[in-house]
């Protein structure tokens, strides 16, 4: 039976700018009640002037490396009945792996990893407590299957990201949870995420993200809406560009025939 969501509210993450800005549109337009988290306040509150014409929307700035941040917005929510929590908010640096500074590997594992886990870990008593049908949506990449030159701190996020999803997924089947997870694992797309958060990258490294969502980017609204038919399916993997699929197959018969990369 198909996730209801109908004046049910999903929570986002990363809800200002790109994949979660898109995430927000589609949820409106699904009849949801929103509650949005990000990190910049004068994108978020665009947001939510623009999408409060049409539902009820809450907000807060906050930081996803902060759970204590993220716990106080759950207990605001409390009353509410959450159908999906998007954990979302997400980071990349770009470089040669052993010339990325100390700070580039904290930055992209403290948001893309710990922000992701403390985003579940705040809402799940909350899923839990409700008794009702509801699923965890964690963005992923098609960098969590396959390796990339100069980008291995963001790739290999995406990697730990995509086990999480799978353990979740079988510890709350093993539970027998009303809750249920999704990976969305999209390839390149058209955001902003060069430059989020605050201490933005290199120029260089900017222009390396920016060369390679330029060359395979997909529209945030195509991915949004992707997205949202695969949770009607109550699938758990997400693929809103399966053309990266040949070569996810490649990799694994590589693994399998033990050929260098």
């Amino acid at each position: 039976m198909p996730l209801p969501l109908k004046q049910r509210t999903a929570v986002i993450t990363g809800a200002a700018s790109g994949i979660g800005k898109a995430l927000a549109k589609e949820a409106a337009d699904q009849g949801m009640r929103l509650a949005l988290l990000d990190s910049n306040t004068d994108e978020l509150s665009q947001l939510c002037d623009d999408l409060s014409q049409t539902t009820e929307v809450i907000s807060a700035t906050l930081d996803v490396r902060k759970r204590e941040q993220l716990d106080n917005f759950a207990i605001e929510l409390k009353n509410h009945d959450i159908a999906l929590v998007f954990a979302n908010a997400g980071v990349m640096r770009a470089g040669t792996s052993w010339k990325l500074s100390a700070d580039d590997w904290d930055l992209v594992f403290d948001v893309n990893v710990k922000g992701v886990m403390h985003t579940v870990s705040a809402f799940m008593p909350h899923l839990l407590a409700q008794h009702s049908p509801a699923r965890i949506v964690i963005t992923g990449s098609t960098s969590a299957f396959m390796a990339r030159p100069h980008l291995a701190a963001y790739s290999s996020s995406k990697h730990a990201l995509w086990g999480i999803a799978e353990a979740l997924q079988l510890e709350l089947a093993e539970a027998e949870a009303p809750v249920d997870v999704s990976f969305l694992a999209p390839s390149g797309v058209k955001t902003p995420i060069a430059s989020r958060p605050t201490n933005s990258p290199t120029a260089d490294q900017q222009k390396t993200i920016g060369e390679l969502l330029e060359a395979f980017g997909m529209p945030p609204e195509e991915v949004a809406e992707k997205t949202f038919a695969a949770l009607k399916e109550e699938k758990f993997w997400i693929l809103p560009q399966p053309e990266f699929k040949e070569a996810l197959i490649a990799r694994a018969e590589s693994v399998n025939q033990e050929t260098n990369p």
